[in-house]
Parts: C-alpha cells; sequence; structure tokens
C-alpha cells in the first residue's frame, strides 16, 4: 500500500511507513500530490496581473479619441492648426519691408500732383521771376549737390558760377532717405513766402515724387528758361566795376568779379580746423586772411556804393582738388548777418573774386555804419560736400 503522507508503497501489514515513519492508516485513502497547489495557481491567476489592465485601458483609450478625430473630420468640423511662431528676425525683416515701401515713392503720377494745384516748373524760372512764386505750389526736378538731415540742396549755375542755391525741406526726412547726391529727384512743395534769402531759396513741405532716371526723365520734360539778372544785381555790378576802375586809375590793384555770389548753406559739419594765418585788416591793407600752406586767401581793397559794401579778395588753391570758397557764421557789428560769396577756385589756379554785404541786409538790421566783421572761411569739394574745411575767426575793422 502507499503512506497517505510521502506516497511511497510500504508494506501491507505495516503501521509505520518505513520511509516517513508516520503512523499508515488502512482506511483512509492516499492522495495523488500535485505539483502546484490550488492557492499558487489561484495567486498566479492573469486576470489578477494589475499591469495587464492598465496596458488595456491605454489601447481601449487611443481606439476611442481615434474614432472622435475620424468622426469629427467626416462631420465637417475645422481642424485647428497649430499656431505659427514667427521669430525676431522674421518680424524685424516685415517690419522692414513696411517702413521701405511707406518711404520709397511708387511711380509718379505727375498728372495727379499737378491737379493738385502744383505748377510744373524750372527751377531757373523760379529764380527769374522768385515774386510771382513766393507761397506758389510748384513740382519740380533738380540733380542733387547736397544733404542735409531733412532737406536736399541744388544749385543753380550760370556759366559755371552759382547765382542760387535750392533747398527743398520735408517734414518726414524718411522721404530723403534714398536720394543720393550727383543724381536727380523730383519734388513738390510750397516755396517760402520770403522768396530768395541770402541767394537761397526754400521750398517747404516738400515730397518726394520720383528718384533717379526716372526723375531724369522728368527733369528733360521740364521747359525752362533763360537765367535773367536780376536788376538789383546788375545795379551793384555796375557799381562794382565802376569803382574798380576808379582804383585802378588811382593805384591800387582791383579785380571784382563780373556777377557777385551767394552764400552757400552751411548747415554740414565742418573738419577740424587746419593750421593757419589770419589778421585783422581794414579796408586800405592788403592781408593774408587765410593761409595753410595749401590754401591762400587775401584780401586786395574795398567798394562801397549805394548796394552794397564789397571786399575784393584772391584766393590761391593748391589742396589737390576744386574748392567753392563760401562764408559762415558772419557778423555785422555783433549782429548775424549774411556776407555773401561763393565761387570756384580750381586747383592749381588763382581767383580774384568777391565777398560783399548788402545794404538793404544793413537798413534791415538796423547798422547805419560798419564798424566789425567777423566771419569764418568755408571750402566745399564739389565731389564731397559733407567734410569742408572751415577757417577760425577773421575780424575786418572797416
Amino acid at each position: 500500500m502507499k503512506c497517505q503522507h510521502c506516497g511511497k508503497e510500504t508494506a501491507d501489514d505495516s503501521k509505520h511507513c518505513q520511509f516517513c515513519g508516520k503512523p499508515v492508516s488502512q482506511d483512509t485513502p492516499v492522495q495523488e500530490p500535485t505539483t502546484q497547489s490550488t492557492a499558487a495557481q489561484a495567486t498566479n491567476a492573469w486576470y489578477k496581473k494589475w499591469w495587464i489592465w492598465v496596458i488595456a485601458a491605454v489601447v481601449v483609450a487611443g481606439i476611442a479619441t481615434a474614432c472622435v478625430f475620424m468622426f469629427s473630420c467626416k462631420s465637417g468640423d475645422p481642424v485647428v492648426e497649430p499656431k505659427k511662431i514667427e521669430t525676431t528676425a522674421g518680424t524685424a525683416a516685415q517690419t522692414t519691408e513696411k517702413t521701405t515701401a511707406a518711404t520709397e515713392p511708387a511711380k509718379a503720377d505727375y498728372d495727379k500732383i499737378i491737379k493738385e494745384g502744383f505748377e510744373k516748373v524750372g527751377i531757373t524760372a523760379i529764380y527769374n521771376s522768385i515774386d510771382k512764386y513766393k507761397g506758389a505750389k510748384i513740382l519740380t526736378a533738380v540733380l542733387v549737390k547736397d544733404l542735409g538731415e531733412n532737406a536736399v540742396y541744388a544749385n543753380l549755375e550760370n556759366d559755371k558760377k552759382t547765382v542760387a542755391f535750392y533747398k527743398f525741406v520735408f517734414d518726414d526726412k524718411n522721404e530723403i532717405k534714398n536720394v543720393k547726391k550727383g543724381e536727380y529727384v523730383a519734388v513738390y512743395g510750397v516755396v517760402n513766402p520770403k522768396g530768395m534769402t541770402s541767394g537761397t531759396i526754400e521750398v517747404d513741405e516738400c515730397h518726394v515724387a520720383s528718384l533717379g532716371d526716372e526723375a531724369k526723365g522728368f527733369f528733360g520734360t521740364i521747359k525752362d528758361e533763360k537765367i535773367k539778372v536780376p536788376s538789383t544785381t546788375a545795379a551793384a555790378t555796375t557799381a562794382a566795376k565802376t569803382t574798380a576802375a576808379a582804383t585802378t586809375a588811382a593805384g591800387t590793384t582791383a579785380s571784382p568779379t563780373t556777377q557777385p555770389a551767394t552764400e552757400k548753406p552751411t548747415d554740414q559739419p565742418a573738419t577740424t580746423d587746419p593750421a593757419e594765418t589770419t589778421q585783422p585788416t581794414t579796408k586800405g591793407d592788403e592781408k593774408i586772411l587765410y593761409d595753410d600752406n595749401k590754401i591762400v586767401v587775401k584780401y586786395k581793397s574795398f567798394t562801397d556804393n549805394e548796394f552794397y559794401a564789397g571786399y575784393f579778395i584772391s584766393v590761391e588753391n593748391k589742396s589737390g582738388k576744386d574748392l567753392y570758397i563760401g562764408a559762415c557764421d558772419s557778423k555785422v557789428n555783433g549782429k548775424p548777418l549774411d556776407l555773401l560769396i561763393c565761387d570756384l577756385a580750381e586747383n592749381g589756379k588763382s581767383i580774384d573774386t568777391e565777398m560783399f554785404i548788402l545794404k538793404s541786409d544793413l537798413e534791415e538790421a538796423g547798422i547805419v555804419e560798419l564798424q566789425e566783421i567777423t566771419f569764418k572761411f568755408i571750402f566745399d569739394d564739389p565731389n564731397d560736400w559733407d567734410h569742408p574745411i572751415k577757417s577760425k575767426d577773421i575780424t575786418f575793422n572797416p
């Protein structure tokens, strides 16, 4: 028989198992041992493992989400796209494009400008009839000689001599950021009601109509006039020649210019004062006014008539470049007053020219007698207007 405890065969008549020593019952059937108890089997059942349920839940949730998304697309609901994030560089580029578009003029519509009351006219015609054009709305085109912070400058020349300067003033300085020296620009604005002041005609409230080749083409369509010498200037020139002839006859050298010149606006930065020689002078002395070893200016003689007080000078230019000679920061008897001069001194040559003060300006300032005149010379390179040479103060004691 088998031991009910260890399951091994033992003698049928044994009371104790010869293997495990435990008592053997003759009546109790022997149970076959199993390799794994029922409790162990229950413990290891698959449905009692928690991670299986977690995986099942995730799968079910994913399937449900996919079903909802597919149903939404089929039902026609809009799909929200992810928001596009713009970089700082991209934003800056868009801003630059908008600014450029706002400041660069589109192809000019000259007819529209004219319908708004602006007269198409050349700068010579304005100069010849300045009284007519005071306060007038004009549309013109010019060759740019110089640029200020919010202004464009142009010259009116006759026989290579400047007879007037034009200053076009813009309320928005961004309008002229693409304007370049030596190129054409078409502008429209309002002529200053004062007309010409100290050789300068100012046009205010200006706007750019066109630039470059387009403006040059428009310039060619303007029927301008020939320069007419104003009666006052002609009389002054005649008086200057008469005085010069009388002075020469008396034995004093004098070489007046055939036409008094005007002063260039001087709102541009100047270079550092060079080493120079300046001396006070009287109307009877011949003196060196300026000498930096490259440019020498000598005072030669004085003239006084009913139109102006004039100072004849000679300029020797050895600077290596052509230079316009002008005057700035001028005062008469301590009062700011224009001393007019603008002439071209070619490199390697000497010229005789004249500085003068209009009697009308003296009367307006209430000056009866000239006691002291102070000013600075300014020498401009026409190829580099941004770097003029400016002298120290020079004093006249007429």
